[in-house]
């Protein structure tokens, strides 16, 4: 418990005897939210006291410059930049201060949000749509693609369609292609009168682009065994 009071960067003990603040300044820029209180400070370290005194407050902008009395203005906040993104604007006579988080080193990845947990100092990723991973490196890869051909308009589990398969139930199948060959007379059918003619089923699928991190690109191909027969070709 101690260590992580330690590696805090905002701490409130539940009986109210002990903080710990370690703010992070933010020179000319400006959190636009409603506001818990304001107040008249010394300097920024008064500014601060105030800010871990209160229970609501997680972060604070400050007056660049002093009134006529040398006191600057102290804003206390009940949000941070970080869940307030947009809020979050450059201004040429205030500085904010927002405690001290990894999320300073941007680790989310594709536009996903960093959000900051002070007492553990650490952070988690909320992920756009489309992404996953810890850090949302990860495309899930089933938005935007393309289909052209026929091969796989009867295959038992595309889609998990049981119209197709002519039964009344699904197939309870993984991910939304999945293609087991010629399970129904159809596409048996369809795969014996292109053998005949000394072809197979011809079908293109076409992913949007993306971005391959790394020296190495694996995939797998699900269906028949005869590798005389199952083909596929990867451009890029």
């Amino acid at each position: 418990m101690m260590r992580a009071m330690e590696d805090s960067s905002l701490y409130r003990n539940p009986t109210g005897d002990f903080f710990v603040g370690d703010f992070q300044r933010n020179p000319v820029h400006y959190l636009w939210m409603k506001k818990i209180t304001s107040s008249m400070v010394a300097d920024q370290l008064d500014c601060t006291f105030l800010c871990v005194g209160e229970p609501k407050c997680y972060s604070f902008n400050m007056a660049a410059y002093p009134d006529f009395k040398g006191l600057y203005l102290c804003e206390l906040l009940a949000t941070d930049k970080y869940r307030a993104t947009n809020k979050f604007h450059a201004n040429a006579t205030f500085h904010h201060y927002s405690p001290s988080s990894p999320c300073e080193s941007d680790p989310c990845k594709n536009g996903a949000d960093c959000v900051p947990d002070y007492e553990m100092n650490s952070y988690r990723c909320h992920c756009k749509l489309g992404f996953f991973g810890t850090h949302c490196e990860l495309e899930d890869g089933m938005d935007g693609w393309s289909r052209t051909g026929t091969a796989f308009n009867n295959q038992p589990t595309y889609g998990d369609n049981p119209t197709a398969r002519n039964r009344g139930q699904p197939a309870n199948q993984q991910g939304d292609l999945v293609d087991w060959g010629k399970r129904t007379s159809t596409v048996q059918y369809q795969h014996q009168q292109d053998m005949n003619k000394g072809t197979l089923p011809r079908e293109l699928l076409r992913s949007p682009s993306f971005h391959i991190e790394g020296k190495y690109i694996s995939f797998l191909i699900g269906g028949g065994c005869n590798v005389n027969l199952d083909s596929c070709r990867v451009d890029y």
